[in-house]
């Protein structure tokens, strides 16, 4: 399936239309690059899946170093579950977004329990859903893929019947904050202090990070 032939249907008949938003318009440069979901522990894309990770997150502004097997358990097996998608060329991941119920707090631990402490949430945790990871390799950047990353997971929530999305980003230096802007994300308040990643105890070189949401409802949607 290619990027072109995605429909983001939700239960009303209608589709998450990003583009409307100006996009992803560049889409066409990887004209055989299709989108997937994975869903068993052994699928061909998991060793790829493991190297476009390492190498997207040892950049600035995160300068984190993984391994391979780091990934496959931290990161693959606990997502399995719930939301993994890749992007392919040629049958080469190029692109990766993972995302769970905001409520699995095993997953992503710290940034749950940052979220669930601030007052005044104007979302319903129970209904929303953490998009806890985002990466796209580098030599395929700027070619709307984050986008389809977005969509898709925006996909597998309208389908589990999810009302809301949340994340977090570096709060300097971060690739995807405007991209989540641009779909409507508002910042949730005040930023979020770690030293390490999730899951275990390697350091990060992004010190800060903000947390964003937004309403599933509110993104554009065109009648079929």
């Amino acid at each position: 399936m290619t990027f072109q032939d995605r429909e983001l249907l939700d239960s009303s008949g209608s589709h998450i239309d990003l583009t409307q938003l100006g996009m992803g318009s560049r889409i066409g440069l990887v004209p055989e690059c299709r989108l997937r979901t994975i869903t068993t522990i052994d699928d061909p894309a998991r060793e790829m899946f493991a190297e476009v990770y390492a190498r997207a997150f040892s950049e600035a502004p995160y300068c984190e170093a993984y391994t391979s097997e780091w990934i496959v358990e931290h990161v693959w097996e606990p997502h399995l579950p719930h939301c993994i998608v890749v992007a392919e060329d040629n049958n080469k991941v190029i692109a990766l977004g993972c995302a769970h119920p905001l409520l699995e707090s095993r997953i992503s631990p710290s940034a749950v329990d940052y979220i669930l402490g601030l007052k005044d949430l104007q979302f319903d945790p129970r209904k929303t859903i953490y998009m806890s990871e985002l990466a796209v390799d580098k030599d395929f950047r700027g070619m709307g893929l984050g986008t389809k990353m977005v969509s898709s997971r925006i996909n597998w929530a309208l389908e589990n019947g999810y009302e809301h999305y949340t994340l977090r980003t570096a709060a300097e230096g971060s690739h995807s904050l405007n991209l989540y802007k641009r779909i409507g994300a508002q910042e949730l308040p005040g930023s979020h202090s770690v030293h390490s990643v999730e899951g275990g105890d390697l350091e990060t070189g992004s010190k800060s990070r903000l947390y964003l949401w937004g309403r599933l409802a509110d993104l554009p949607r065109t009648n079929n």
